[in-house]
């Protein structure tokens, strides 16, 4: 997992039901940047969407500890 992956993983732990401009702008790169890699982390089964786009939230599927 890449240093890009593990922030957007770190932000959903806190925000299940951020946006990809939410994790855009908190992480600090392009909405591009995030779509790829939410779709590597979907891809690797660390993440997945429940619900639907605009009423739903995303499920962190790995178990990790943030340490801050």
């Amino acid at each position: 997992m890449n240093k890009t992956q593990s922030a957007i993983i770190k932000v959903l732990l806190k925000d299940n039901r951020a946006t990809y401009e939410d994790l855009a702008r908190t992480i600090g790169v392009d909405r591009t940047t995030i779509r790829r890699n939410i779709a590597v982390l979907k891809e690797i089964g660390a993440i997945r969407r429940v619900g639907e786009d605009k009423n739903g939230y995303w499920e962190v599927l790995l178990d990790i500890k943030i340490v801050d």
